[in-house]
């Protein structure tokens, strides 16, 4: 069966990067490297773990391989070496900041589990007609998508 579109999907795999080349270092079944409460490899205090290749424990669950959790933990990483290179040591433990999700469908549609400012930053992209992701593709032509394009649209 064919169903005629121009939809594009994309899709990637979830398993992490190994940044220690199969090393021994404790992992989890995702084969996620296990941090402390201030995402550093247990037993090494200057090494740091974040994004896909950490599992991040937090409110009795793993945080998701996903981007808001990585750019917090990125932050929370880079204050902490800040704060030890000024002799600071006594930042509190990393606790990640649940802002919402959302996943728009066309212009005035979206699927959104929402608290707070991502609502806000949507309704003004909304209203100010912004497309902050775009997707740029370059590819031959598409002789069935050439087809979809000429047909006339249904009455």
């Amino acid at each position: 069966m064919v169903v005629r579109s121009r939809t594009i999907v994309w899709s990637s795999g979830v398993r992490p990067t190994d940044p220690l080349g199969g090393s021994d270092e404790p992992r989890i079944r995702s084969k996620r490297l296990a941090v402390d409460a201030n995402l550093r490899l247990p037993g090494y205090d200057n090494v740091f773990v974040i994004g896909d290749a950490a599992s991040v424990h937090d409110r009795g669950g793993e945080l998701p391989m996903r981007s808001p959790p990585a750019m917090q933990a990125g932050r929370h990483a880079a204050r902490s070496i800040l704060d030890a290179a000024s002799g600071r040591e006594d930042r509190p433990p990393f606790r990640y900041v649940e802002k919402g999700t959302m996943a728009t469908i066309g212009r005035r549609a979206a699927v959104a589990d929402v608290r707070g400012w991502l609502l806000a930053s949507w309704a003004w992209d909304y209203i100010r007609r912004d497309r902050p992701i775009r997707l740029i593709l370059r590819s031959e032509a598409d002789p069935l998508a050439e087809e979809v394009d000429s047909e006339e649209p249904p009455h």
